[in-house]
């Protein structure tokens, strides 16, 4: 009961450490170890039920690399969600709120995961979990790179800006077909003669 209790406690802390695993950098579980995407160096660990998940030492399986894409794909969500609740007028737009927010997203992830660990012990398990930098920047780019991508595609297939002067795709229909405004056609006539 007591171990149930412990493990379910440390849960929010051990999801913190892997979100650090799958933005690529990893988390040590005690001085000079490191458990990321990568790479496992370990020595011995603590006697607890949590750590019997990790993986052996040595190089990660080729698979793990894999795992990178998932931050990525949450932020392609998480772009799409935000552009389909708040429309942008624009491509430019529509890229700035997906990068904003995905940096936004990645900072306060980064800032959790280095709230996360700290000291358990004396030793070597006074460095347990994510570090700062390192972690938070692996956030910021693969969260804001996915949110940038997601708005910028949502903003493309919900159709022309409000002002009616960007090019777009149907795609409700069969077969796709390119519409342009034709002010944007008139303008590029004028600037080709």
């Amino acid at each position: 009961a007591f171990y149930t209790v412990l493990v379910a406690g440390f849960a929010p802390n051990a999801a913190l450490f892997g979100s650090s695993y799958l933005v690529g950098p990893g988390f040590a579980v005690g001085t000079g170890t490191v458990v990321s995407t990568g790479d496992v160096s370990l020595g011995p660990v603590p006697a607890f039920p949590l750590l019997a998940a990790l993986p052996g030492d040595g190089p990660a399986p080729w698979w793990a690399m894999l795992l990178l894409v998932v931050p990525v794909i949450l932020g392609v969500v998480a772009g799409r969600q935000a552009l389909l609740t708040f429309p942008a007028s624009g491509y430019e737009i529509a890229a700035l709120r997906g990068l904003g927010g995905g940096a936004a997203g990645g900072l306060l992830l980064g800032l959790a995961m280095a709230l996360s660990g700290g000291a358990v012990g004396p030793g070597r398990m006074t460095d347990i979990g994510p570090g700062l930098l390192a972690p938070t920047f692996a956030a910021i780019v693969a969260l804001g790179l996915g949110a940038t991508l997601g708005a910028v595609v949502t903003h493309w297939r919900q159709g022309p800006a409000p002002d009616g002067t960007e090019p777009t795709v149907d795609l409700s229909a069969g077969e796709p077909t390119v519409q342009i405004q034709r002010s944007l056609l008139d303008r590029f006539r004028r600037s080709g003669d």
